[in-house]
């Protein structure tokens, strides 16, 4: 990868001459390669370098925070009929201060109030944030709630269309038809 690409994909943190700077740095350091194309350099990971391992580790949070949240909730009992990753945190673009959202749609049957329910939603809560150190918020509504609020075109409906990543359940979130005119 190009130094450019790498601040590209920094999204927007780091300018391409921090990210120059960094590169050279691990460079002389060995945990990357530097291969000159001129005007060119580019930069690949040195896999066999002691510290590849948790560089990899670190790049990869995300992807098994998301891996982690989906087992979390596939364990549930009963499961949700269906869970969204919404909010910064599904579009890449969260901070350290961001907080984690999921909409969490319990079947029907199970109360909003239901001992069990209530705990497993506490409990999900506390294991995000002790894996990441971001708050969690959960949203819990029933099928009927989502139903609801698809038809009324409400905005995290649309949101969570657009952006949610889906954790359990629905891999889609169906989206309100147009008022017939």
């Amino acid at each position: 990868m190009s130094g450019r690409l790498i601040a590209t994909l920094a999204g927007g943190r780091i300018s391409q001459s921090r990210a120059s700077e960094v590169l050279r740095e691990l460079t002389e350091a060995g945990v990357v390669r530097c291969d000159e194309h001129p005007p060119a350099k580019l930069y690949v990971l040195n896999r066999g370098h002691v510290a590849a391992a948790a560089i990899v580790s670190l790049a990869t949070m995300r992807e098994r925070t998301i891996e982690r949240m989906r087992a979390a909730l596939s364990d549930w009992a009963p499961v949700p009929s269906a869970a969204w990753l919404f909010g910064s945190f599904a579009r890449s673009d969260g901070g350290t201060r961001s907080d984690i959202d999921v909409l969490v749609v319990r079947p029907d049957r199970v109360e909003a109030e239901d001992r069990e329910w209530t705990a497993q939603v506490a409990g999900f809560t506390a294991a995000v944030g002790a894996w990441t150190g971001n708050p969690c918020s959960v949203v819990d509504w029933s099928e009927m709630e989502l139903a609801e609020r698809t038809v009324a075109g409400e905005r995290l409906v649309e949101e969570i269309g657009r952006d949610g990543i889906p954790l359990v359940g629905a891999q889609r979130l169906r989206r309100a038809a147009p008022a017939a005119r």
